[in-house]
């Protein structure tokens, strides 16, 4: 695939002492030296017709005689600079870095030097050296946007976005027709959830270079993570648009297929998805994703034994992550296979210890077993992770499942329950999340709860809603003694076919518990 790496030299802006060097050596600094001087420029150029038709051993062996035959020290240091820039194309780290060390013992006044062994230490996974080098180049030629650039990017990866951004805002104010700058300051976006801007910005960086599939890839995956917090499906539209350029770019790439089947997924369009998950596994057969990806169709669809076949070969083929675990574990506990639930969860919590989402599906399936006091210790926790996190969680229920636990063990009366903080609740959900705040509260009724679930445009949502009041309502009357009236809501919600839904296999638990006509 084309990956937007930026180049390790900013070719539109050429560093002073650059210019100084090549001036020099123009106008013949040397002495009687010209003809000499122009067999080492004709091995400089010879090199660099290599390099263009991709011949780097042979560049390279050009430019050791060039360094071989040099007619003057003042001018090795291009000589070594350009065999540096030949073995970084060739991966060759230690050697692109010992060259260009001698070609700033040389020459320390050549800033894009820094700039090509600040790459090749960025190539090594030296991420402290090369931001040092980049800075070195800043300091001796603040014209060059490259190095602002480079080490913007260093930046964002340790987490210093705002540092990051300072450096990008740079980069753009030298050169405004930088895609690569806006790229990454959109991917800056991006990570401190700045949706809006990370799309401008990479629609910016389309409208200068839209060759660069890169781009269409990452406006892509910001699209779609602002579809899921939104009803509005034309931003899961707008991602597969941008998936399917990627993929007309790159039609045996494996992404593509991928990320577009994903969204396709989120969009309910299963069939979709499938197709573009076979064509990832005929590119790429150990793709783990699409494995997962499969795994979540069939669990849509209620055939939990095929998602956890598919979640199985996705965890084989590694590596492993929390949400496989979470998602194979749900696949368990719909089966009611409790143990290997728990199990999986509790990875879950190992790869992820401080996220809230594990320790709250602890919580769950232990109220599924009955084990209410174990359910209110996980789900307590759970809650108190939540107010950590920094974005709304995308699953607040672990307040709601607390309150039943805590009724069930006797700790709670209705009249305690606190509901889910606001700043825990994203847009897309705070409508419904408020009206089962309202419900458990005693400020909305059962029969305005289900009727809420049932005013939903969208059929998919309103059978999600409607697993979920059931399910709550049911649980209600059971706790207050109407069995007969509860078990009723909860078939109810288990007929709703909601396979995903947390509340329908809570609701297959409840009515064992009953023994009345166990699904």
């Amino acid at each position: 695939m084309g990956n937007p790496i930026v180049p390790y030299l900013h070719m539109t802006i050429m560093s002073k002492a650059l210019v100084a060097l090549c001036l020099a050596l123009v106008v013949g600094e040397c002495g009687g030296c010209h003809r000499r001087n122009d067999d080492y420029w004709r091995l400089i150029a010879q090199a660099q017709h290599s390099v263009d038709h991709g011949k780097y051993q042979e560049a390279v062996t050009t430019l050791s005689r060039a360094i071989a035959e040099c007619p003057d020290e003042s001018l090795l240091p291009l000589a070594y600079f350009r065999r540096g820039q030949v073995y970084l194309q060739q991966n060759l780290l230690d050697e692109a870095i010992k060259d260009c060390d001698t070609a700033i013992e040389r020459l320390p006044s050549w800033s894009d030097v820094y700039c090509l062994r600040g790459a090749a230490y960025e190539k090594k996974g030296h991420g402290d050296q090369a931001i040092r080098d980049y800075s070195q180049a800043i300091a001796l030629d603040g014209g060059n946007p490259n190095p602002y650039l480079r080490r913007a990017s260093l930046l964002a990866a340790k987490g210093c976005f705002e540092d990051a951004r300072k450096d990008l805002v740079i980069a753009l104010h030298l050169d405004p027709a930088y895609d690569l700058a806006y790229f990454h300051r959109g991917k800056v976006c991006a990570a401190t959830g700045e949706l809006r801007s990370a799309i401008q910005d990479f629609s910016r960086a389309i409208e200068l270079n839209p060759n660069e599939a890169a781009y269409y890839v990452h406006r892509g995956h910001v699209y779609a993570r602002r579809g899921q917090f939104s009803d509005d499906m034309r931003d899961y539209d707008s991602a597969i648009r941008d998936y399917t350029t990627y993929i007309r770019m790159y039609p045996n790439a494996s992404l593509g297929y991928l990320k577009r089947g994903l969204a396709l997924l989120a969009m309910d369009r299963d069939e979709d998805a499938l197709t573009d998950f076979k064509k990832v596994l005929r590119i790429e057969p150990d793709s783990r994703d699409a494995y997962f990806g499969r795994g979540l169709i069939y669990h849509a669809r209620g055939k939990y034994d095929s998602a956890t076949e598919e979640y199985d070969r996705a965890i084989a083929i590694g590596p492993d992550s929390d949400s496989l675990r979470e998602w194979r574990g749900m696949a368990f506990e719909a089966l009611g296979s409790h143990k290997k639930a728990l199990a999986d969860f509790s990875e879950a919590r190992r790869l992820s210890p401080g996220r809230s989402y594990p320790r709250f599906l602890l919580g769950w399936t232990r109220y599924n077993m009955g084990e209410f006091q174990k359910a209110y210790e996980d789900l307590s926790a759970a809650t108190e992770l939540m107010a950590r996190e920094k974005r709304p969680t995308t699953d607040p229920y672990a307040h709601f499942y607390l309150m039943l636990s805590a009724r069930r063990a006797a700790i709670l009366e209705p009249r305690d329950f606190q509901g889910v903080p606001v700043k825990q609740i994203d847009e897309k959900r705070r409508d419904w999340i408020e009206k089962l705040q309202g419900f458990f509260a005693g400020h909305l009724t059962e029969e305005g709860l289900i009727q809420a679930a049932q005013d939903v445009r969208d059929a998919q949502t309103r059978q999600r809603r409607l697993c979920e009041a059931c399910f709550y309502a049911g649980t209600f009357r059971i706790l207050d003694g109407d069995v007969r009236e509860g078990e009723r809501l909860l078939h109810r919600s288990v007929a709703t076919e909601a396979f995903q839904v947390l509340e329908r296999t809570s609701a297959i638990q409840e009515l064992k518990r009953t023994q009345r006509d166990v699904p």
